[in-house]
């Protein structure tokens, strides 16, 4: 099941960017329809190309709002610069006690998911890797933009990221899921692609070098166990 939540701009980047990861709602008919693994859609007010997915992991039902907000951190729920004084207020005149006492209230705890598309790229022997600027090597890769395919996505990122223009070979696709940060689970979805021109230029905000280098040399520098695994299938795959 997904349930379409939608926040205000402030409340929206706080799931987006923050640590925010409990929504509260009155516990009514709607919120009683949802169930642990749940698919939550957060919109930014009403524009839907403003968007947060996250999986419901906990429901707690409350006798009421102030009995929930002294079960949690502020910052999981609110500004960690106000007070849970302030949210109960908030909560209070947006929803009466005695619509409280009828319904009771619900703490919905969820987990973010995010996703990233890129491509392994090879040019004969050699294939395209990227110097991130905090020190890694990997392949080219980046966040899906609204109404884009994941394919899209891949295309978009390596272009940007090395000025290399991609045509994407069919028949693979590797997924690779971690956690960048707390209360955010990530996908990151690798293609394999050949490139129309070979002329690199690093993006200079988040990448510091990018080239052609030889595959067996490129099976050395790149960082993570993760991306390593998936640039092995995608030699297998594109040498077989």
């Amino acid at each position: 099941m997904e349930m379409i939540l939608h926040l205000n701009d402030d409340i929206f980047d706080l799931v987006k960017y923050g640590s925010k990861n409990i929504e509260i709602r009155l516990y009514d008919e709607k919120r009683r329809k949802l169930n642990v693994g749940d698919t939550l859609i957060f919109y930014k007010n009403e524009d839907e190309s403003k968007k947060v997915i996250a999986t419901v992991e906990e429901l707690t039902i409350f006798d009421n709002i102030e009995e929930l907000v002294n079960n949690y951190d502020l910052k999981n729920m609110y500004f960690e610069n106000s007070s849970k004084e302030e949210l109960i207020s908030i909560f209070n005149e947006i929803y009466s006690q005695d619509k409280q006492e009828e319904f009771k209230v619900l703490a919905i705890k969820f987990e973010k998911k995010e996703k990233s598309c890129g491509v392994v790229v090879f040019d004969n022997n050699k294939v395209l890797l990227v110097l991130h600027n905090n020190g890694h090597w990997g392949m080219p890769k980046g966040h899906v933009e609204e109404n884009e395919t994941e394919e899209e996505t891949a295309i978009r990122e390596v272009l940007e990221e090395t000025n290399v223009n991609t045509k994407i070979i069919p028949g693979f696709r590797k997924v690779i899921t971690y956690s960048p940060r707390e209360n955010t689970m990530k996908d990151v979805v690798y293609f394999i692609g050949e490139p129309t021109n070979t002329d690199t230029k690093p993006q200079e905000v988040e990448v510091s070098e990018s080239k052609f280098i030889n595959v067996e040399e490129a099976k050395d520098l790149i960082t993570y166990k993760e991306d390593k695994s998936v640039f092995e299938d995608a030699v297998k795959f594109y040498y077989k």
